[in-house]
């Protein structure tokens, strides 16, 4: 069986002001379970080829995704990028997972606050 067909493809999504928090956040979610070792953990940043339609490369990653992790902070709530990243995980029917920090759950939208939520210290 080659590596490729082990790892499963996680798709994670935040704000650029968050990128900085993104290892930091993968870490916590490897010693929660939430992701594990062989979790190949990507998002839109490395994926876009200049000249080609960025939302259908963000939707196929998606769509090839067994789950979506959604980093919520004052700049997510503000990207238009993770409001439709989010959105696409959620019309695709994936497992989304919205980390925030402790104590901000009320600042979740709607349409996020049914999904799996992990409170975290020092996210935002």
């Amino acid at each position: 069986m080659s590596k490729l067909r082990t790892l499963n493809s996680v798709f994670i999504s935040y704000a650029d002001r968050d990128k900085s928090r993104v290892r930091k956040v993968i870490g916590e979610l490897k010693l929660r379970g939430v992701l594990s070792e062989r979790d190949n953990v990507i998002d839109a940043k490395g994926l876009l080829v200049p000249g080609s339609n960025a939302r259908d490369q963000v939707q196929k990653a998606i769509e090839d995704a067994s789950k979506v992790i959604v980093i919520w902070s004052g700049a997510g709530a503000e990207s238009a990028w993770v409001n439709y990243e989010a959105g696409m995980a959620e019309a695709l029917g994936k497992p989304i997972f919205v980390v925030l920090g402790k104590g901000e759950r009320s600042g979740l939208p709607i349409d996020l606050s049914d999904t799996q939520v992990i409170e975290l210290e020092d996210v935002h």
